[in-house]
């Protein structure tokens, strides 16, 4: 399955990452996200960097965002599925989506408690 994953990943698209995508970079911590507010576009790939300043491990996840893409650290590609990005202590992680619907989502860290301490943000698709 690798195989195909690596083949698909040189395929052109007229959604390539390349040529029509936005990196956007998050940094978490006890118990926060910086920036904790995201501007987004319909259509647009994006390639969202979460990078873990913190001691504890840390992720993010957009509740109800619809996408048309998926392809995150470990290779994964779905429609219509959320979009998740896991990150260690030390690290970063990434994963590119492309967001389908407009409107106001709630992203959040969904490590026990963590939401709960205000690991909380807002991404504004328009």
């Amino acid at each position: 399955m690798n195989h195909f994953m690596e083949d698909h990943n040189q395929t052109a698209s007229p959604l390539s990452i390349e040529t029509k995508g936005k990196k956007v970079v998050v940094e978490a911590t006890e118990f926060y996200y910086f920036p904790e507010s995201l501007q987004l576009t319909v259509g647009q790939p994006v390639t969202l960097i979460l990078k873990n300043s913190g001691q504890m491990e840390h992720d993010i996840e957009f509740e109800n965002m619809k996408i048309l893409l998926q392809q995150n650290d470990h290779g994964n590609h779905a429609e219509n599925a959320g979009v998740h990005v896991h990150s260690l202590p030390g690290k970063t992680a990434e994963v590119t989506f492309i967001p389908i619907e407009s409107g106001v989502f709630r992203f959040y860290c969904t490590v026990p408690g963590h939401k709960e301490s205000g690991m909380v943000g807002f991404a504004r698709v328009s």
